[in-house]
C-alpha cells in the first residue's frame, strides 16, 4: 500500500462520518417534521454540505494518478 492509499483510506473514513452525519441530521427532520418547519434555506445547505463533501473525495480520486515535484507538472492542492 503507498502512502497515497493510506492517506486516502484515512480520509474516505473522515469523509464517511460526515455524510452519516449529514444523512442522519436530514432523518431527524424527517421524523420530526411535525415539531419542525424545514425550510428551503435550511435544504439549500445540506445540499451544498453533500455537495462540497462528495466534490472533494472526487478530486482526491483524480489525484491519484497526478504526478508532481517535476518541471511543468501540476500539483492536486
Amino acid at each position: 500500500m503507498t502512502l497515497f492509499e493510506s492517506i486516502f483510506a484515512f480520509i474516505s473514513i473522515v469523509i464517511s462520518l460526515a455524510l452519516t452525519h449529514l444523512i442522519a441530521g436530514v432523518v431527524r427532520l424527517v421524523r420530526l417534521a411535525e415539531r419542525n418547519r424545514i425550510s428551503l434555506i435550511h435544504g439549500c445547505w445540506l445540499w451544498l454540505a453533500f455537495v462540497l463533501v462528495i466534490g472533494n473525495w472526487a478530486r482526491l480520486v483524480g489525484c491519484r494518478t497526478t504526478r508532481t515535484g517535476r518541471p511543468g507538472g501540476s500539483s492536486c492542492g
